[in-house]
């Protein structure tokens, strides 16, 4: 399955009603050049999911950063890291 698939399978499965918030999963490009990727956990099981922050950098273009706040999942990354980014979400939220 490719991760925009995983995304769209993620997305069905935690919708629901009352999570009709219109920033459920935002990606956005950075001025720097990078993206966000921003989700937001209220209503999901992931809400009560710790997830320790993350950083990685390999070059000046080439970095990570995966956090969350009370109820928001964040990333950040490099003009070319943003399938990295829906990765981590990803591999996070479909941990057994």
């Amino acid at each position: 399955m490719t991760t925009l698939q995983r995304l769209q399978e993620w997305l069905q499965k935690n919708y629901n009603d009352t999570w009709d918030r219109g920033e459920s999963i935002s990606i956005e490009a950075l001025d720097d050049p990078g993206w966000r990727v921003r989700v937001d956990l209220r209503g999901t099981l992931l809400e009560l999911t710790e997830l320790p922050e993350r950083k990685t950098e390999r070059s000046r273009d080439d970095w990570t950063v995966v956090r969350r706040t009370a109820t928001t999942f964040e990333a950040f990354g490099g003009p070319r890291n943003l399938e990295d980014l829906l990765v981590a979400f990803l591999d996070w939220a479909e941990e057994p």
